[in-house]
């Protein structure tokens, strides 16, 4: 329901049936569960999308900790978290951090699934993206 909220601009009512759902899943699987972290990376895009970034970093950070901790630093859904942490920094303009995260990302998919799948590849498309921005910000700064 609340992503169906969200679909139509209602992020306020959304957030409300994710602040639910939460609580629920929270109470029947217990709060170390990695649907929790899962469903942490939909409420950070919705704070995302809204314009309150750092809510949805807060979120995002809280989700990769989680993943971390019950699936392990090389998981895929890990790199899940570090790629939406690097979308998050490159709506802010830090493409550094962008880079830094996305690396992280291409990391741990080419360990888990190779180099040649399509997920790994566009990892790689992404983190030539936040390096070109980065150099364009650097660029932009050298000539003013």
């Amino acid at each position: 329901m609340a992503l169906f909220y969200h679909g139509l601009n209602r992020t306020n009512l959304a957030l409300q049936h994710m602040s639910r759902a939460l609580l629920l899943l929270s109470l029947s699987s217990g709060p170390d569960h990695p649907d929790i972290a899962a469903t942490f990376i939909n409420v950070a895009m919705m704070f995302q999308d809204a314009g309150k970034m750092d809510t949805a970093l807060r979120y995002l950070q809280e989700a990769l900790k989680k993943n971390e901790r019950l699936l392990g630093e090389e998981h895929i859904q890990t790199a899940v978290c570090y790629h939406a942490l690097a979308i998050a920094f490159n709506y802010m303009g830090a493409f550094k951090l962008s880079y830094q995260h996305e690396k992280k990302t291409y990391d741990i998919l080419v360990k888990q699934l190779g180099e040649e799948d399509s997920r790994t590849r566009d990892s790689q498309n992404w983190m030539k993206t936040f390096k070109m921005r980065e150099l364009q910000v650097y660029e932009m700064s050298e000539q003013v």
